[in-house]
């Protein structure tokens, strides 16, 4: 089960390797479960996804005051 985690891998090149090791531990017939955040509608995060975007190459993806980036998704 992931809850949240790929919020903290913003590249997706970074989420494919943590997916494809999953993969190949997981054993036949296993499940994974993956739920994570959305992408918000409101003003703050529209802002953050906004300014972070040419950066990062991703809407969606921001960095906290803390020097922390993330990752929201889309619904698709």
């Amino acid at each position: 089960m992931l809850f949240a985690v790929l919020t903290c891998i913003p590249c997706d090149e970074d989420q494919l390797a943590l997916i494809s090791e999953i993969r190949r531990v997981l054993r036949p017939g296993g499940l994974l479960f993956i739920s994570d955040l959305l992408l918000n509608g409101d003003s703050r995060n529209r802002e953050r996804y906004e300014r972070f975007a040419e950066e990062y190459g991703i809407y969606g993806v921001f960095e906290l005051p803390e020097g922390v980036v993330l990752r929201h998704y889309r619904k698709e």
